[in-house]
């Protein structure tokens, strides 16, 4: 047994988000903000080539990245969409879809971990 850790720890990286509203499908689409910085960019690209190579291999059914709003991390899974976007479905009965889209001013924060170049969630809020 060694000393010294081999396991990286995370490094998250908050990102903002610009949403889009869905409602026939009860889905929350998340794209980049056009404010961002260069390295914001290159994070959310590599971060959702990831998240795309992993729902192509098989994760779908796993929830690896969830989505959180006021309070509780995991109310849906983020799956990608074109274009670099991130697609976030609410199943019915979900009462946190309903709250989101009828306050002014909402946005997502998505954290990606610089070590996996890989999204750890996506936080719904609303602004003011």
């Amino acid at each position: 047994m060694s000393l010294f850790a081999t396991e990286r720890l995370p490094q998250p990286f908050a990102v903002d988000g610009v949403v889009t509203n869905d409602l026939p499908s009860r889905s929350l689409g998340v794209r980049l903000s056009e404010t961002a910085s260069g390295y914001e960019r290159l994070w959310w690209k590599q971060a959702w080539l990831q998240l795309k190579a992993g729902w192509e291999d098989g994760w779908r059914n796993h929830g690896h990245v969830r989505a959180g709003a006021f309070g509780d991390r995991e109310i849906a899974i983020v799956h990608p969409g074109d274009f670099q976007s991130l697609v976030v479905s609410f199943p019915p009965g979900v009462a946190a879809y309903a709250e989101l889209v009828s306050r002014p001013g909402l946005v997502a924060v998505a954290t990606i971990d610089r070590n996996t170049s890989r999204f750890l969630s996506v936080q719904f809020r609303n602004r003011p």
